[in-house]
């Protein structure tokens, strides 16, 4: 049996997170997405990722407390937080 390196992302923008899920699983990874950071803390205990990748902006939980429950898992694993803007919104 091949190990799949499970990756949870955690993202409001529907747009981004699809394009994310298909790269990764593209790229074979198995990929997990949550919409928030309430659901995103309860898929991470429930599907025990290996990586997460995590939007700077969430609610109703905000990034640090997302962090802290890092401790809490039985296993741990890497998080990373993802920032980006559209350039379409900004003004030149």
């Amino acid at each position: 049996m091949e190990f799949q390196t499970k990756v949870l992302v955690i993202e409001v923008d529907q747009q981004l997170v699809k394009t994310i899920q298909s790269v990764l699983t593209l790229r074979g990874y198995d990929v997990c997405c949550a919409d928030n950071g309430a659901s995103g803390i309860q898929k991470a205990f429930e599907y025990n990722p290996d990586l997460i990748l995590c939007a700077v902006k969430m609610t109703p939980v905000d990034k640090f407390s997302f962090g802290a429950l890092n401790h809490q898992l039985y296993k741990s694993f890497t998080l990373r937080y993802m920032a980006y803007f559209k350039f379409d919104s900004c003004l030149v």
